[in-house]
C-alpha cells in the first residue's frame, strides 16, 4: 500500500462511517469489527468494546503488536492507522474466510492445515523477542516455564472462584472437585526451563484466515500476544485447533524440524491439561450466561450442551472423578445449564459479566 495512505488525513472518513446506523458489525470478545470500503479500497476497522469482560490471562494492545510483526516481516494484518484517542484502528483487510467458516469446530480439518500452521508458529517463535518486551511483557514474572503454568492456573482458579457465587451448585452437579487445579500445580516442577518466545496465544480456527485461492493461512487477533514458553503455545494450539491424531503428529514433527527444538511431549501435555481444565471451567460459566442473557431457544441450548460435554469429559479424565455419565448427555446438561441461570436470584443479565 502507498505510504501516503497511512497519514492521519487519509482516514478522516472513518469516524463518519462508524456512525452509520446500518453499518454491518462482526462482534468479538474485545472489538467490534467493520469491513468498510472507501475509494476503491477495503479496510477492517476495529472498535474496542469498552468494559468488555476479560476472559484471558492478559491483554496486549493489538495496535502495538502489529507494527512489530511487520518490522520483522511476519505475515499478519498490517496496521494502517490508529486513532490517537484509541477509539478505533484501521487494519489491512484480508480477503478469504476464517478456517472456522470452512471447517466448523467439530469438522475434520484438511491435512494441509497442520504443516502450514507448523511453519507459522515456528516462524513466530523464531522472531527477535526483544522489541516485544516493552509491549507484551512476559506471561510469568519469574520468566520460567514453571511460572507460566502457575500463572495460567492461578488465572483459571480466580475465574472459577468468582463464578461460585452464582454457579456453585452447577459446578458441583458437574463433578468439579474442590481444588480443580491441584494436579496442574503438582506437575509444574516437571517443566524444563526454556527461552521465552513471542506467542500469539489464541490460535484457534476463527483466528485463521484462509486465502481465497491457496492453501495459506494468516493469523489475526493479536490481543493476547505475550512472551512465554513455546510449549505453552503448542499446547494451546493443539487443544483449540482439534487436529486428527495423524495431523497432530505431522504438526509436531514439522514444527520440531523448523524450530529446531521441539519441547518434550510430556511437557506439552502438562500445559494441555491446564487448557482442558480451563476450557471446562470457563466454558461452563460462559454457556450458562449465554442461555440467560440471550434467551436462547431449546435447540440452541442443546447445541451449547453438545459443545460443552466433551470439554467436561476431558476434564473428568484429568481429575479422575467418577462422574455420572448421564450428566453429560446433551439434554440433561442443557437442563442443568438452564436451571443454573434461573435458580440464582441475584443474577442480573444487564450487569457486566462473563460472556
Amino acid at each position: 500500500m502507498n505510504e501516503s495512505i497511512t497519514r492521519p488525513a487519509a482516514f478522516g472518513w472513518v469516524e463518519k462511517r462508524l456512525q452509520e446506523a446500518a453499518l454491518p458489525t462482526i462482534a468479538g470478545n474485545y472489538n467490534r469489527n467493520h469491513i468498510i470500503s472507501h475509494e476503491g479500497r477495503t479496510y477492517l476497522v476495529r472498535v474496542p468494546i469498552h468494559g468488555a469482560p476479560t476472559l484471558d490471562i492478559r491483554l496486549t494492545p493489538e495496535w502495538d503488536v502489529l507494527p512489530l510483526l511487520a518490522a520483522q516481516g511476519f505475515a499478519a494484518p498490517r496496521l494502517w492507522y490508529r486513532d490517537p484517542q484509541g477509539r478505533f484502528a484501521v487494519h489491512e483487510f484480508l480477503p478469504g474466510q476464517s478456517l472456522d467458516q470452512l471447517y466448523p469446530v467439530r469438522a475434520v480439518l484438511p491435512d494441509w492445515v497442520a504443516p502450514v500452521m507448523a511453519v507459522q508458529l515456528a516462524q513466530l517463535h523464531q522472531l527477535d523477542s526483544v522489541p516485544f518486551v516493552a509491549v507484551c511483557g512476559m506471561l510469568a514474572a519469574a520468566g520460567d516455564s514453571c511460572g507460566v503454568l502457575l500463572a495460567a492456573a492461578d488465572y483459571t482458579e480466580r475465574f472459577w472462584r468468582a463464578q461460585l457465587v452464582r454457579y456453585r451448585q452447577l459446578y458441583e452437579s458437574l463433578a468439579v472437585p474442590p481444588d480443580p487445579l491441584a494436579s496442574v500445580r503438582a506437575e509444574a516442577a516437571w517443566l524444563t526451563p526454556r527461552a521465552f518466545v513471542v506467542c500469539h496465544c489464541d490460535t484457534h480456527r476463527r483466528n485463521l484466515i484462509v486465502a481465497p485461492d491457496a492453501e495459506q493461512l494468516t493469523l489475526i487477533d493479536w490481543e493476547l500476544t505475550t512472551l512465554a514458553d513455546p510449549a505453552y503455545e503448542l499446547a494451546q494450539h493443539l487443544h483449540k485447533i482439534r487436529y486428527q491424531p495423524h495431523q497432530e503428529a505431522c504438526f509436531l514433527a514439522e514444527y520440531g524440524k523448523l524450530f529446531g527444538n521441539l519441547p518434550p511431549a510430556a511437557e506439552i501435555a502438562i500445559y494441555r491439561g491446564d487448557e482442558q481444565i480451563r476450557s471446562a471451567l470457563i466454558g461452563t460459566a460462559r454457556m450458562a450466561d449465554d442461555i440467560r442473557r440471550r434467551g436462547v431457544t431449546s435447540a440452541a441450548q442443546l447445541a451449547l450442551a453438545v459443545h460443552l460435554a466433551p470439554k467436561l469429559a476431558r476434564a473428568w479424565e484429568i481429575w479422575q472423578v467418577d462422574g455420572d455419565p448421564d450428566v453429560l448427555e446433551p439434554a440433561q446438561l442443557a437442563a442443568l445449564l438452564y436451571h443454573a441461570t434461573t435458580s440464582y436470584e441475584g443474577y442480573r443479565p444487564d450487569l457486566p459479566g462473563v460472556r
